[in-house]
């Protein structure tokens, strides 16, 4: 495992009881009474199977077995395996008012995760595995799940939230520039030096990363011992110098690519020397997968 891949990319084994949680507060939400079942009065044991409608890579099933909790399943394939159109991805058993109740909001994790899964996967299979990350733009309490399909995918994880990483960003730099009196490049330095102290007497060994805007910062970022220097908003030729100016100075920290980053455009940046890129696009802008429920008589 490289460094950019030791730094960026978390162990989501931890999360996996969050997910679960919100995975039922979602059925809750959505499936607390069905009244058309009800009315209908429908019961007995039922046989389904949830249908892929075109192939893909999964993600979901942590989810979807909380939402459909009480219920005999057979997973027909692990997280981050790939599926063709037609296959049975999960197998059902129980109760029909149970199968119905649940269904759609099991089919929403799979069709979704699935889907920024799969999109992560194409770009990987492109670019590199480890090279393409996810930021902080995603869906409300969807974080933990969206983070692992992306994971699922063959992307970095980033930070998970705002205490899995120090990335001093532009607004904390202008804060601290005009509080202390700072220039542009003395508020890169001791930025940097206060993540550092802040993280050896704390127990949050995590990356420090500095976002910069401009050549002069980056010259500020790559003379601290900053781990991860990010170059924001930059078009690809732009980068290129930037990177090169960090790299003559510091050789081995980690040059992150961020801001306008897509599928499009995501190997033009690598080429310009970023060791590795990040972008909202595949949280985002995927589109889900398509599946569907079919009852098995």
């Amino acid at each position: 495992m490289g460094k950019t891949q030791q730094l960026f990319d978390r162990n989501l084994g931890k999360f996996g009881k969050i997910a679960e949680e919100r995975a039922i507060i979602a059925l809750q939400d959505d499936a607390k009474l069905d009244i058309t079942t009800k009315a209908l009065g429908l019961a007995g044991k039922a046989h389904a199977s949830i249908i892929a409608e075109e192939a893909g890579v999964l993600c979901g099933l942590l989810e979807a077995k909380a939402v459909l909790d009480g219920l005999r399943l057979k997973a027909n394939f692990r997280e981050g395996g790939k599926f063709l159109k037609g296959d049975a991805i999960l197998e059902i058993e129980g109760n029909i008012a149970e199968i119905l109740k649940r269904e759609r909001t099991a089919l929403n994790y799979l069709q979704v995760l699935s889907g920024i899964a799969t999109e992560t996967r194409k770009l990987a299979e492109r670019i590199g595995i480890g090279r393409v990350a996810a930021i902080r733009k995603n869906h409300p309490l969807l974080t933990e799940s969206e983070k692992r399909a992306v994971q699922m995918g063959g992307g970095l994880t980033h930070r998970i939230n705002l205490s899995d990483g120090y990335l001093i960003k532009n607004t904390h730099l202008e804060w601290l520039g005009k509080k202390e009196g700072l220039s542009e490049r003395e508020a890169v330095g001791v930025a940097v030096e206060k993540a550092l102290a802040y993280r050896k007497k704390s127990k949050h060994k995590y990356f420090v990363e500095v976002e910069i805007m401009s050549l002069q910062e980056a010259l500020a970022a790559a003379q601290t011992k900053a781990d991860a220097v990010l170059v924001d908003n930059q078009n690809p030729v732009h980068f290129a110098q930037i990177a090169s100016a960090i790299r003559k100075i510091n050789r081995k920290i980690i040059i992150e690519a961020s801001g306008g980053i897509t599928p499009g455009n995501a190997k033009a940046y690598l080429k310009a020397g970023a060791d590795f890129v990040s972008m909202s696009y595949l949280v985002m802008r995927s589109r889900p997968i398509g599946m569907h429920l079919r009852l098995i008589y």
